[in-house]
C-alpha cells in the first residue's frame, strides 16, 4: 500500500524503487485508458459514417411510384421495350412499398 511507501504527512520516501514501480504501473493504467478512449472515439466516428451512409441510401433509394406511370401504360424500363402480358416484371423493379398493415401481417 501507499501507506508504506512513503510518509503521508512530511512526504520521506521510505522505499523509492517500490514506489517508483509503484508509479510505473499507475502510469501504465492511465495510458491503457487514454488508448482504449482514443480507441472507442475512433470506432464511435467511423459507426456515425457508416450510419450516415447508409441512411442517405436509404433516403436516395429509387421509389416505385417512379414508374408506376410507365408500367400501367406497358412500357419496360430496363430493356426499354412493351411489356408482354404474361411477362412477370423484371426483378430489378423496385417492390412497391408496404402498408402499414401489410407490413404488420408480415412479421
Amino acid at each position: 500500500s501507499d501507506g508504506m511507501l512513503y510518509n503521508i504527512i512530511n512526504g520521506d520516501v521510505y522505499q523509492k524503487e517500490q514506489l517508483g514501480h509503484h508509479e510505473h504501473l499507475l502510469d501504465r493504467r492511465r495510458n491503457i485508458h487514454k488508448r482504449n478512449y482514443k480507441v472507442q472515439s475512433e470506432h464511435r466516428a467511423r459507426g456515425d459514417r457508416e450510419q450516415d451512409i447508409s441512411e442517405n441510401r436509404r433516403m436516395a433509394r429509387v421509389s416505385y411510384v417512379r414508374y408506376q406511370g410507365e408500367r400501367n401504360r406497358g412500357f419496360n424500363i430496363v430493356n426499354q421495350g412493351k411489356i408482354k402480358k404474361s411477362s412477370q416484371p423484371h426483378k430489378f423493379f423496385p417492390k412497391k412499398k408496404l402498408s402499414v398493415w401489410e407490413s404488420m401481417k408480415k412479421t
